[in-house]
């Protein structure tokens, strides 16, 4: 019925996109990970054990640089330990490596010094590459593909606020679709910081969809490095304004986030980063107990998400810059109470889901959702099972009520 309705809305290219399967994907489902792991002298079973507590279960590179062998050999021995699995980096991977002659030698010795430990996730390559670096990333990630497939060859692009000198592009559009023509990425990764002080950067929605259609095209999943560090022009985040990236996120089809940063980079003149989710010093901030709260509900919901077919986010109330108005024909008839988020998904048997979420990161919400459907359900990610919601009817006009904590979100089955 769903599918009908957007049809006539001529959407159905949309749908027909969106209704392919990823083809690359990961045993360990909806990622949470992080950008700045522990210093090498932090790198220990308590530190490791934190990190899961804290609702992660991907580790990512040292603060300080796990580059060398013995080093990440005693990373990915720790993680194991605890359950994570681990992205890694090696001074000996370059992304300027096929430039020399004995590169795939080079490559070869690397993958066979990590390839067979259980906790290897993948292999950071480079973060925010120019264009011009495409070409060789590209032989990087094809032979990795070919020697070592079961593991992910890391890349991260840059915001659509880079400048074109950067990008290497005139548009960021070009410079996304150029890096999935040539290098062809198991997974599309970006960062995006929104929170500046005093204001919000406004093209969030806009990067987002950039990146989703991308994603969609190519049938590879995405994963958004979000904010989390206040430094230089950004602000430090209420645990509203994290929920509310990560939630949207996952409206939007992401099939992992990143945290920048988890543990805090020493101060500088420049940036002067402060108050990460642990301290420079190494203590827990009230942030880790914020982010913790999140990732606990963020993983249930982006494990049962991972495996379902995207359809399209929409907003009711304001529309942002990239965003689409909810049209007509949807389960989802109106909103009210506030501005909303809402992500429609499927599965295998036609049943459609949406996550709802709250574009307030300020205030609570309370909704009243009015619907073309009689019965929905909501997931209780505590007990992780569907639960009947009460519904009201006025004049034949049905409608459920809901109250979203500022930035969060809520699985309703329709």
């Amino acid at each position: 019925m769903f599918a009908e309705q957007l049809s006539v809305i001529k959407i159905s290219i949309l749908l027909t996109v969106t209704l392919l399967f990823i083809s690359y994907s990961w045993s360990e489902g909806f990622i949470i990970t992080y950008w700045c792991g522990p210093p090498l002298k932090e790198t220990t079973l308590e530190r490791y054990k934190e990190i899961k507590e804290a609702g992660f279960n991907i580790a990512f590179v040292s603060i300080d640089g796990a580059f060398k062998k013995e080093d990440n050999l005693r990373l990915l021995d720790i993680a194991s330990k605890v359950g994570l699995k681990c992205i890694i980096a090696d001074t000996r991977l370059t992304w300027d490596l096929p430039s020399k002659d004995n590169w795939q030698k080079i490559l070869d010795e690397i993958i066979k010094d990590y390839a067979s430990h259980p906790a290897l996730f993948g292999y950071f390559l480079m973060d925010e590459p120019n264009a011009a670096h495409f070409p060789m990333l590209g032989q990087l990630v094809a032979y990795i593909k070919e020697k070592d497939p079961k593991h992910l060859a890391y890349i991260n692009l840059f915001p659509d606020y880079a400048t074109p000198q950067q990008l290497g592009t005139s548009i960021y559009r070009e410079h996304v679709e150029k890096f999935v023509e040539i290098v062809k990425p198991q997974l599309l990764s970006y960062d995006y910081y929104t929170f500046l002080e005093g204001a919000d950067r406004d093209t969030f929605f806009l990067n987002l969809r950039v990146i989703m259609e991308a994603s969609k095209k190519a049938r590879i999943p995405f994963l958004v490095i979000i904010q989390m560090l206040p430094h230089g022009p950004y602000r430090d985040l209420t645990k509203g304004e994290i929920a509310w990236q990560a939630f949207h996120c996952l409206a939007y089809g992401a099939k992992g986030i990143s945290y920048f940063t988890y543990w805090t980079p020493p101060d500088d003149p420049i940036w002067h980063p402060r108050n990460g989710i642990i301290s420079w010093e190494g203590e827990r901030t009230s942030h880790y107990y914020e982010v913790q709260e999140v990732n606990k509900e963020v993983k249930v919901l982006g494990d049962f998400l991972y495996n379902l077919q995207a359809i399209d986010a929409y907003h009711i109330g304001e529309v942002p810059k990239g965003g689409k108005p909810l049209p007509p024909g949807t389960p989802i008839k109106s909103i009210e109470g506030g501005n909303a988020t809402v992500g429609f998904f499927k599965d295998s048997r036609k049943t459609y889901y949406c996550l709802l979420v709250n574009m307030d990161y300020r205030n609570s919400r309370n909704f009243e959702i009015h619907l073309d459907s009689k019965n929905v359900q909501i997931y209780d990610t505590k007990a992780k099972k569907w639960i009947k919601t009460s519904s009201y009817e006025q004049n034949k006009d049905r409608y459920i009520k809901l109250t979203l904590p500022p930035g969060w979100g809520v699985l309703l089955k329709l």
